[in-house]
């Protein structure tokens, strides 16, 4: 794997740091000091021109809001974790039983696709 996380500790990259140590999954940690303007650099600004943290890079694929990371990496990092995958479905208030049969069906064929993709 070829995960690089570019962080800082009084980033939001903090939280992507502990989503992938509770993973367990391999990474490169790159610090940058905020400090000093270090995520001005030609080079961050090229992954992320907003200049801001985290950056999460996967080979070519780059990733730079928090909240996407895990959904965008998501497979990935499973697979290499051996995570089971998780799947939600939403349902309203007043659904009738065969609606409720029906995206029960949905949820466990979408888990059974994923655990296949994850496990090979």
């Amino acid at each position: 794997m070829s995960l690089v996380l570019y962080h800082h500790p009084y980033s939001r990259a903090a939280t992507v740091l502990w989503m992938l140590e509770e993973l367990g999954v391999d990474y490169e940690l790159r610090f940058v000091d905020l400090t000093t303007g270090a995520h001005k650099a030609p080079e961050l600004l090229a992954l992320n021109p907003m200049g801001k943290l985290p950056i999460l890079t996967d080979g070519d694929q780059v990733v730079t809001e928090p909240v996407e990371i895990p959904r965008i990496s998501g497979v990935k990092i499973a697979e290499n974790a051996k995570l089971e995958p998780v799947v939600t479905v939403h349902v309203y208030v007043g659904a009738t039983d065969d609606e409720l049969k029906t995206a029960r069906e949905q949820a466990v064929r979408l888990y059974e696709e994923t655990r296949s993709a994850v496990r090979g």
